[in-house]
């Protein structure tokens, strides 16, 4: 399954898959999600051609504010936030939109945090066999996991932390202790 690296390394891509992100792209730009929004639009077609056509190295910040929004080669993107701000609204249009859309496409778009170039994820082929997925090992009967993800039977000294990235975390909550609220 070809993904986009996130390395900034161009990815090689067969027509065929090209011909995939183009209309998948088309779908994005004419769906409710993006309906109004033009200059996300605009975004959108933007990196995703400079990714297709392997000109990752034009996806950073100022290279795009100069491109898209008219800005001065060396202008501070440290006080000007333009590409940032449209940046989250595109990751937000996306997932609105595939939260809403209900026909699974051959293709998925995404634009990982802290990056400008997207990454083109490909469904496989109906039929085709799915790679496996990493699961943790299974835990011997009657052992199952305290409400952390942390087994039962593990001793005190293993922390959440160790374990495998594959097992899930609850999240923590730090709430303050009885006195500190009786204001002692």
């Amino acid at each position: 399954m070809p993904t986009a690296d996130s390395s900034c390394e161009p990815e090689v891509l067969s027509r065929e898959q090209i011909g995939l992100v183009r209309r998948h792209l088309t779908e994005l730009i004419g769906s409710h999600a993006f309906a109004g929004s033009k200059r996300t639009q605009d975004f959108l077609h933007l990196i995703v051609e400079h990714a297709l056509q392997g000109e990752v190295d034009s996806l950073r910040e100022r290279m795009i504010g100069a491109e898209m929004f008219g800005r001065p080669i060396g202008y501070d993107t440290g006080n000007d936030s333009v590409v940032r701000v449209k940046a989250t609204d595109l990751r937000r249009k996306l997932a609105e939109y595939y939260l809403e859309t209900r026909e699974k496409s051959p293709v998925r778009i995404e634009l990982p945090r802290g990056s400008y170039v997207p990454k083109f994820i490909f469904e496989p082929p109906p039929g085709a066999p799915r790679p496996p997925e990493e699961t943790a090992p299974p835990l011997p009967a009657g052992q199952g996991t305290d409400r952390i993800g942390v087994p039962a039977h593990a001793p005190e000294s293993e922390s959440p932390a160790a374990l495998p990235a594959s097992q899930p975390r609850a999240a923590r909550r730090w709430l303050p202790s009885p006195r500190l609220l009786a204001g002692c």
